[in-house]
């Protein structure tokens, strides 16, 4: 009668283990994602406020030199503040010009004889700008020089009639390296970018930009129809899919897509951040592999299987509180992008006795003052100490610049300075401050671009406590892997501590940066993971192992290796791991790797690992002891051990006094 109901109760427990462990999962599977996603968006925010406020920056400059005399009737002290302005800021346009109300080019630099007098008005945007009398961004187009590039037009008035514009050209190539090359999510996230009629401005695919994203992607109707919402100016987020091409076969590939607007002047762009969700859940698969196996083996005792699943309960809540952790990051940035957009930049011009003989109207804004107040100040009275002192400093380096015949025409500072406002209170400014040199490189004044970055500072602190957290989190999870390693093996409990110890003292002892130290202590205390691969009985076996029994020990290394090397972590920790048997003679294993070859961590740890195993006990042998242990190191310094970590070893033992 028992055994009637025993089977039937052992189904209903391995179908509630079965449904608790897939709900886990999945939720895990969820929260991922949404992890990404938040990243994603937090890059592509960051690269849309970057172009927006480098288009922003360059109206607030070209409006301002627009209404100057020189420039509307363009003497020659108008070229020579153009020439002067695109010196200074060489690294960010490649040309300035002057174009007259009925679009002909009057003027030009760097200067191009044979464009002077050509009529342009027939571009689309130079008839926009006609017709609308406000800056213009122009779509992207190719340069005669051979680059792409995307032209910014600002009106001219003269006494109120249109009288032309002043623009800038860009090397798009540059823009696009600067803002999106760099944004990288694992190995397969990568941005790109299209205009509002769909052509691919940017994108890392071969043979993709230039082209319309609806004949790239014709055959994929998920990312057409994330291209129709693009084109719409709206943001969101998109699931797509594509095939991927290796050799002679197919994958179908699913990824996670953000994409947001570009506002840039009378147009916009799209920009879209998006990743692999194979790469995205790797890390939770393996978990859910290994977590299969456990509740398979010890089922029947059902202490496990409560324990696991408190694990998993765990880490699900982890991922919430990293979660909120990251939508309050998010919603102060959001606070911060807010305050940016409302605060236009200053410029300001300074003679060499450092008063100020030109202040934008822009700065009531940033100071509380009016521009004619700024210029009854002197620098000493609106600067902090401190910051007056940076300033001072910069300006004696410029004059020894002039008098060692060194100076830069093109050189530009950029100075986090603390200015005084009129209600008394301070505000951080980011300050891109440029010598005025004469065509003898003789300095005649300084001129500055400045905008408020209080709020970036705060979002920065407030950034660095976030990952503060996640460092915790991390260190959590590498204690699990630790017990998990020492229910396997009892006949080694506490090597990996030990060994991680000494290894963060060795590194300690060798004066390593803090944060390496901490990474090779995080990798000690787990390098010896692979053994969950190994049978209990071949590491519990009391006599000496067999060739064929110590080969599969050896494997303990690799199989380390493909469990950690997808976690995401500052520190390499699946090549530390895979590595902290090899030799510098090349005599170790698994890969023979010798010398510089071997990661500095790995060969630190090797040391430690073969200390404390030969001062400790084993099953199929007593300790061998520290003073055995210590003339094997000694004995092999230079041969198998390197030689700067061998000696902080010994150091550590024979004249510190450390114990294991």
């Amino acid at each position: 009668m028992k055994n009637r109901y025993l089977i039937p109760f052992i189904i209903v427990i391995i179908g509630f283990c079965f449904f608790l462990f897939t709900s886990f999962y999945n939720q895990a599977k969820q929260e991922a994602i949404r992890h990404i996603n938040n990243e994603q968006l937090l890059h592509a925010r960051q690269a849309a406020r970057g172009i927006e406020e480098f288009f922003d920056s360059w109206i607030h400059i070209l409006t301002a030199l627009s209404e100057a005399k020189q420039i509307v009737h363009m003497d020659e002290t108008g070229k020579k503040n153009i020439e002067l302005l695109y010196n200074t800021n060489q690294d960010k346009i490649r040309t300035i010009t002057r174009v007259n109300a009925e679009g002909r080019i009057v003027y030009a630099f760097p200067l191009s004889p044979d464009i002077i007098g050509m009529n342009i008005s027939r571009q689309e945007h130079i008839r926009e700008i006609m017709r609308t009398h406000k800056p213009v961004v122009s779509d992207v187009f190719p340069a005669v020089q051979g680059y792409d590039t995307v032209v910014l037009h600002v009106p001219v008035f003269k006494n109120g009639i249109y009288d032309g514009t002043i623009a800038i050209g860009v090397n798009f190539q540059a823009l696009s390296k600067r803002y999106l090359e760099d944004i990288k999510i694992g190995n397969t996230g990568y941005a790109w970018m299209t205009s509002r009629d769909g052509t691919e401005l940017y994108c890392p695919v071969p043979g993709h930009t230039g082209k319309s994203v609806f004949e790239n992607c014709r055959d994929f109707p998920s990312i057409l129809s994330m291209a129709e919402d693009m084109l719409k100016g709206r943001q969101g987020t998109a699931v797509y899919t594509f095939d991927k091409v290796r050799g002679d076969k197919v994958e179908i590939v699913k990824k996670h897509a953000v994409f947001m607007p570009i506002n840039i002047g009378n147009t916009f762009w799209s920009i879209v951040v998006a990743s692999s969700e194979d790469e995205m859940i790797a890390s939770l698969e393996n978990f859910r592999n290994k977590l299969i196996l456990v509740i398979g083996l010890l089922l029947l005792g059902g202490v496990l299987f409560s324990y696991y699943g408190l694990k998993a309960l765990f880490i699900i809540q982890e991922e919430k509180k990293r979660h909120r952790a990251e939508e309050a990051l998010r919603k102060t940035e959001e606070t911060y992008r807010l305050v940016v957009d409302n605060i236009a930049d200053v410029i300001t011009v300074l003679d060499l006795n450092l008063r100020f003989t030109y202040v934008s109207p822009s700065i009531i804004r940033l100071r509380g003052y009016t521009a004619e107040e700024v210029m009854m100040q002197t620098i000493e009275q609106i600067m902090t100490p401190e910051s007056m002192q940076i300033v001072a400093r910069a300006f004696e380096e410029e004059l020894k610049l002039e008098t060692s015949g060194t100076a830069d025409l093109g050189r530009t500072r950029i100075l986090e300075l603390e200015q005084y406002r009129k209600d008394g209170s301070t505000v951080w400014l980011e300050n891109h401050i440029s010598a005025l040199r004469d065509n003898e490189k003789k300095l005649i004044g300084i001129i500055t671009l400045s905008h408020d970055i209080t709020h970036r500072r705060q979002a920065e602190e407030e950034l660095q406590r976030t990952l503060d957290s996640l460092r915790k989190a991390i260190g959590a999870t590498i204690q699990v892997m630790v017990s998990a390693v020492e229910a396997r093996d009892p006949y080694t409990a506490g090597h990996q501590i030990r060994s991680a110890n000494l290894a963060r003292a060795i590194a300690t002892e060798m004066g390593l940066p803090p944060n390496t130290i901490e990474g090779i202590r995080m990798a000690g205390s787990i390098h010896d993971i692979g053994k969950l691969s190994i049978p209990a009985e071949i590491l519990s076996k009391p006599t000496r192992l067999t060739n064929l029994e110590f080969s599969l020990i050896k494997e303990h290394s690799v199989k380390g290796y493909e469990m950690l090397k997808d976690v995401e972590s500052p520190w390499p920790l699946a090549e530390i791991v895979h590595q902290h048997h090899e030799r510098m003679d090349g005599s170790g294993y698994p890969g023979n790797l010798k010398g510089h070859e071997i990661l500095m961590e790995a060969r630190i740890l090797a040391v430690a690992d073969v200390v404390e195993s030969m001062a400790s006990h084993r099953p199929y042998r007593p300790a061998i002891g520290i003073e055995a242990a210590l003339e094997e190191i000694e004995k092999n310094k230079g041969i198998l051990y390197d030689d700067k970590v061998a000696d902080a070893c010994l150091r550590l033992f024979r004249e510190k006094g450390f114990q294991l």
